[in-house]
Order: structure tokens, then sequence, then C-alpha cells
């Protein structure tokens, strides 16, 4: 089986939780062929999320959007469907090396 490379993002956010705002990393490995991405919103040991998503021809895959536009479709998934809301805290967008927590 060929394993497949991933695009690995790290980038700084701010949560809110709570009526808070706190300091925060969103950290994600998206699949180059555009399939899967797995992330994690991490705030501190005791408030983080995890989540993942397939590509379905109802999501329409992830493949043909851009590095910015893939973070934002991340950061929707994880605020309607887990209930993690928080805002970017720059404007770097471009996948690093760094792999996830």
């Amino acid at each position: 089986m060929t394993k497949i490379p991933n695009l690995v993002y790290d980038v700084p956010v701010t949560v809110h939780h709570r009526g808070e705002r706190l300091p925060g990393r969103l950290t994600v490995a998206r699949h180059v062929d555009g399939e899967f991405w797995e992330g994690k919103v991490y705030t501190r040991p005791d408030l983080y999320m995890t989540m993942d998503q397939v590509a379905t021809p109802l999501n329409g895959g992830f493949g043909h959007l851009s590095h910015e536009g893939f973070l934002h479709h991340v950061r929707v998934v994880l605020g309607f469907a887990g209930g993690a809301h928080f805002d970017f805290a720059g404007e770097d967008f471009q996948p690093g090396r760094r792999k996830l927590h």
C-alpha cells in the first residue's frame, strides 16, 4: 500500500470558550489527494478537540481548495460539527513541516 503524503498546517488561533478568548493552535494534516484530513484545536491539556473528515460527493472534497480556503473549511466543520469556535490569529495559511500534537 502506498502512503499518501500530507500537508501539515500549524497556525495560531484564538479560541472562544465560555466567554473567554484563549490562545491556541490549529494543527491539521491534509492528504495531498484531497480525500481526507485530520486536525486538532488545542488550547491546553484539558481543552482541545480532534476531528477528521473524508471527502464525499456531498461535501465535494477539499483537494481543489487553496490553503486558506481549506483552513476556513476546517474551521467551519470544527465549529458546526464539534462546537469548537475560533478565529485565526494571523494570516499565514501555508503548510509547514511540523507534525500533529
